[in-house]
């Protein structure tokens, strides 16, 4: 329904392949809720003359928000029930004004769209069960709990999580990925270091602890971290990450020009075995797939709620 936006209940029958009363149960169920409503009646048999009721999906059944916390800039969207765009904005974000600037994006979130059911915020800190360790570009938000601090605001999910865990979700997007349960790696160089996520069987894949993979932790990475990094060093920090989770399918945020999906493959396989080389492909389009990897994780919890 969310693609059709509205359909009849035979049309719904066959689509899902679930049987008529089946589908009849739960559409009925779902107007009580207010989850769809019936909108008009159309022809279904012309020779016949029969009829059958349409019926529409409610956009307005819920909302679920996303915030983005870049290099400078606080990316706001938010999504109808069907996941369309229904608000988008940016704006600058500095110290010591971060949490006010925040403050401020969530208050108009809550204030607008009252079926709000979860907010995912995105920041580029480590994540210790939504509290934030320490972020390098915004230390003023170090400590925060903004599940804490919403509390009083809204009855909505609130969930922060790290950048590259969201960004590496896009991939099961990705039309190039044909195993969407294999292990999936991505890195990039990032503002103070290397950041990387993993994903397995379409699961964030992390520690105990819920980060991101500390990339920039490696011996070979900290040595160079925050310098103009050779195109040799970015490969064998990809080799690292090979090496240790195996991936099938390996993306690469790097600068445009940098370094070629030919290039690392060719410097991986001077360093592990064949049979481990990923698939590998570059990308530059760091916050759209920022995105893209939030409707996801918001899909998930779009299910469990419904």
């Amino acid at each position: 329904m969310r693609t059709a936006r509205k359909a009849t209940l035979p049309e719904i029958t066959e689509n899902t392949g679930f049987s008529f009363p089946t589908v009849k149960k739960l559409v009925t169920l779902g107007v009580s809720h207010g989850v769809f409503s019936v909108c008009e009646e159309k022809n279904v048999s012309e020779k016949a003359g029969r009829r059958a009721q349409v019926y529409k999906i409610n956009p307005q059944y819920m909302y679920l928000a996303v915030i983005v916390i870049d290099i400078d800039t606080i990316f706001t969207r938010v999504y109808d029930f069907c996941l369309d765009t229904v608000c988008s904005r940016q704006r600058e974000i500095f110290d010591p004004c971060a949490l006010s600037i925040i403050d401020e994006e969530t208050d108009m979130i809550f204030k607008t769209y009252k079926n709000l059911r979860s907010l995912v915020m995105v920041l580029p800190a480590p994540i210790f069960k939504g509290k934030i360790r320490k972020n390098f570009r915004l230390p003023s938000l170090e400590g925060i709990d903004f599940r804490e601090r919403f509390a009083d605001k809204t009855n909505a999910l609130i969930k922060v999580e790290n950048d590259m865990n969201i960004l590496t979700l896009s991939a099961l997007r990705d039309e190039r990925v044909e195993n969407k349960n294999s292990v999936i790696a991505s890195f990039q160089q990032g503002f103070s270091g290397f950041g990387a996520g993993f994903v397995s069987e379409g699961r964030l894949l992390t520690g105990f602890s819920g980060y991101a993979g500390e990339i920039h932790n490696l011996p070979i990475a900290s040595d160079i971290s925050g310098k103009e990094i050779p195109k040799d060093a970015f490969t064998m920090i990809a080799a690292s990450i090979v090496s240790v989770y195996n991936p099938e399918y390996l993306f690469v945020y790097a600068p445009e020009n940098f370094i070629t999906a030919e290039y690392i493959e060719e410097n991986l396989r001077s360093r592990i075995p064949d049979y481990a080389v990923p698939k590998i492909f570059i990308k530059q389009a760091f916050i759209s797939d920022m995105f893209t990897g939030a409707e996801i994780y918001c899909r998930k919890d779009m299910e469990i709620d419904f």
